[in-house]
């Protein structure tokens, strides 16, 4: 098992991103693609699933996760982000132990991200309040924006706040290149303050 330690990244000063993804059938481009642009940011990237199996994507390609949702400690990351597939209903919508990761997230003012389908689970966790979302028409997923009250549009990328959502893989650079954006707009808010408190 290959084991990480957040407080590096802390100490460095280098950003940590969080994935999240269902353990299969998740979309293979959109995870591959997000990895390696935030490597490439300098940021260190964890990919997580809900056991520590190996996970099979969409397309038939094998990740080996870096932790589990249940192990993801929330105090150290820069962002959490929840990749969608077509496996997300069955194995993020409902993970209670996902969105209470998602909550204390929130709660701390970290970045907040979801794609397609696993849009839902940002309003399963309940931070979408008075807040629109970006949405796929595919019934299902109309029908839980609808039942949690949650304003969705048709929009590809929706930001609000610190809180990102897409319509699925086709806007991976935008999505990519906004969560990135954030980081370093809260980075530097963090410097800012502690500079003018220490002054």
């Amino acid at each position: 098992m290959k084991r990480h330690n957040p407080a590096i990244s802390m100490a460095s000063g280098m950003s940590f991103v969080q994935i999240v993804v269902p353990q299969q059938s998740f979309h293979d481009e959109e995870l591959a693609y997000l990895k390696s642009y935030f490597a490439a940011a300098g940021a260190l990237v964890l990919v997580a699933g809900t056991e520590m199996s190996p996970m099979r994507g969409m397309q038939n390609r094998m990740v080996t996760p870096d932790n589990t949702i249940a192990s993801i400690s929330v105090t150290g990351i820069d962002a959490l982000l929840i990749l969608g597939g077509n496996g997300s209903p069955r194995y993020l919508w409902a993970d209670d132990t996902l969105q209470r990761k998602i909550r204390q997230a929130y709660v701390k003012g970290k970045v907040i991200g979801a794609t397609g389908l696993s849009g839902v689970v940002l309003a399963h966790a309940g931070v979408l309040q008075g807040r629109k979302v970006a949405a796929t028409q595919q019934v299902a997923v109309v029908n839980e924006y609808k039942r949690y009250g949650v304003p969705y549009v048709s929009d590809p990328v929706v930001v609000s706040d610190t809180v990102v959502t897409t319509t699925g893989p086709e806007q991976s650079k935008v999505f990519g290149s906004t969560v990135m954006g954030l980081i370093v707009a809260l980075a530097k808010q963090r410097k800012k303050a502690h500079y003018t408190g220490h002054r």
